[in-house]
């Protein structure tokens, strides 16, 4: 009973969620009763005093305890902030506690606040820890942070970089939305997803690689950053909501996931693994510079309008097991002058618009090159038939 009396002396109205981090300070319990007389103390209160409605004073902070002993950092006393440094170890009530936690909104709207110095003992930030830190630069997080939670970081625009704890699994959504400064992020092997709109606006950026591992990328993850020039995709991606959307520069895209989709028209060079399955439809619509791809083993569809107006791409080639190819998928191709098909059964062209996969021109003028076996297959498949010069290999 004695344990729960213990709990709230938080806040009634704060709710537990999280914190922050950096590397271990030593104990302060010899100065658990010193009188603080700086700024952000004005009241002249002696550490360890508690305050209602705020939580235990302690060095220029408020901290307080939950039923289970775990001591959180609620916030700070001093409104015109610039740097805090969270102790190790806090004496409250004459005993010595870690801090391990962070509350939520502990110190959202700090503008003026530029460093955070986080002990090794934090593993819990909560939500929207650091949100509107405008003038916040960097950061490292501590070792045992596994979940960087909803608009922790959201908004800190001079944030410029950050190193992430390699345990680390999950980045939630809007976690770094709007971090513009943000200029490069290493991403640890133990992370599995990043959620929606988790980097969005963070122009910054101009290269992302996910590490093999992750399995979840949310929808618009990294929208509209406008100076991301190349990225990386993993075989792990199970589930992938074009997160690209709005990347117009991006110019590299290396994937080894099963699907492909959405990544502006810049792109000029693009890798396919073994793993790759299915190009979404205008994956690389008018991508005018894109000269060369190559589709792996693996690949066994190609949606509408995926490569249309690729006018640089001069020749292709499906493997053996290739089997669908839709509407427009090489539509406006005008250079597209050599098509290969390896398979021993022509792939099939669901008719849903009714325009057909290449351009007239390719089919007029390009040579269709097959295994030679079944050039007089080609010539009476549906799709196939309509190129001009079939020729066999």
């Amino acid at each position: 009973m004695e344990k729960k009396c213990l709990f709230l002396i938080i806040i009634a109205t704060m709710t537990l969620s999280s914190l922050f981090c950096m590397s271990c300070t030593s104990d302060d319990e010899d100065r658990n009763n010193d009188e603080i007389v700086t700024p952000d103390n004005p009241n002249h209160l002696p550490n360890g005093t508690y305050v209602e409605g705020e939580g235990y004073y302690y060095d220029g902070s408020y901290y307080g305890i939950d039923s289970d002993g775990n001591v959180w950092y609620l916030h700070s006393s001093y409104q015109a902030i610039t740097n805090v440094t969270i102790p190790e170890k806090v004496v409250l009530m004459g005993k010595t506690y870690t801090v391990t936690h962070m509350m939520d909104h502990a110190l959202s709207g700090s503008k003026q606040l530029t460093t955070v110095n986080l002990p090794c003992t934090i593993t819990y930030l909560g939500e929207s820890v650091f949100t509107g830190c405008d003038n916040l630069t960097n950061i490292n997080l501590p070792e045992g942070i596994t979940t960087i939670r909803l608009y922790t970081f959201h908004g800190c625009k001079s944030l410029k970089s950050i190193a992430l704890p390699q345990s680390l699994t999950t980045i939630s959504n809007y976690a770094f939305q709007g971090c513009e400064q943000l200029s490069s992020i290493t991403f640890p092997p133990s992370l599995t997803s990043i959620g929606q709109e988790a980097f969005r606006d963070c122009n910054g950026l101009d290269t992302v690689i996910i590490p093999e591992g992750v399995t979840y990328v949310g929808l618009d993850a990294f929208r509209d950053c406008k100076n991301l020039t190349s990225i990386s995709i993993p075989s792990s991606m199970r589930s992938y909501l074009t997160p690209f959307t709005g990347c117009d520069a991006i110019t590299s895209v290396n994937i080894s996931c099963w699907f492909v989709a959405g990544f502006g028209n810049k792109v000029t060079n693009v890798v396919l693994n073994e793993g790759v399955t299915t190009i979404n439809g205008n994956a690389f619509k008018d991508c005018k510079n894109l000269h060369f791809v190559e589709f792996p083993s693996t690949i066994f569809e190609i949606g509408p309008n995926s490569f249309q107006g690729c006018t640089s791409l001069t020749s292709i080639v499906f493997p053996e097991n290739f089997c669908w190819i839709y509407d427009r998928a090489f539509y406006d191709c005008h250079n597209l002058l050599s098509v290969t098909c390896l398979g021993a059964t022509p792939p099939s062209f669901p008719d849903v618009s009714g325009y057909p996969a290449f351009d007239p021109e390719t089919q007029e003028n390009g040579i269709l090159y097959v295994p030679s076996a079944l050039v007089d297959t080609y010539k009476s498949a549906n799709g196939w038939r309509d190129f001009k010069n079939i020729v066999g290999i």
